[in-house]
């Protein structure tokens, strides 16, 4: 097993860098690839936006964990493109930031789609961007992450072959 850690005060491209390095990993390893993609602080401003209380907002994690669409949906109320948007995995980006920014409640939320984004469009190959998926519930057990998450898996192997993300907060501790 190898890593990469990056300390101190990192700018946007640093983790643009960390996450072209993960997809070029993955490729080396094997050419039958995905990587996972999500964010905790945009998964905490959807889940703001939202307006849950303290409990339905740990019973809202937990079920994105699980993707249970059915109990995203009894939370979220009418907001069902969130909910959807929350227990899904999308194969396709493009619709994926268009339903995020369509479930968006607010400037800060719209404001993390785009970092996200951003982040992703910064893998400028088409061909690995295809290889690329939003899934919220990546973010589960990362507590220390403050930012993208990320999860790289291979073709044969049912776990992932790699993991990452930006915690900014755990120097802080």
């Amino acid at each position: 097993q190898t890593g990469l850690e990056c300390i101190g005060d990192l700018s946007d491209e640093d983790i643009c860098e960390v996450l072209r390095l993960a997809c070029e990993s993955l490729e080396l390893i094997n050419k039958k690839w995905m990587l996972t993609l999500s964010s905790v602080s945009l998964l905490a401003a959807l889940l703001d936006g939202a307006g849950l209380s303290e409990c339905d907002r740990a019973e809202a994690e937990n079920a994105i964990k699980c993707k249970n669409s059915e109990t995203l949906k009894r939370l979220c109320g009418e907001n069902t493109e969130l909910a959807k948007c929350l227990s899904g995995v999308f194969s396709d980006a493009k619709t994926a930031f268009s339903k995020l920014n369509a479930a968006a409640k607010n400037e800060n939320t719209k404001a993390e789609i785009k970092k996200l984004e951003d982040l992703y469009l910064s893998v400028k190959d088409e061909n690995t961007r295809s290889k690329i998926r939003l899934d919220f519930s990546i973010v589960d057990g990362a507590e220390y992450y403050s930012g993208a998450v990320f999860k790289g898996y291979i073709d044969g192997i049912d776990s992932p072959v790699l993991s990452g993300g930006r915690y900014d907060r755990l120097m802080k501790k």
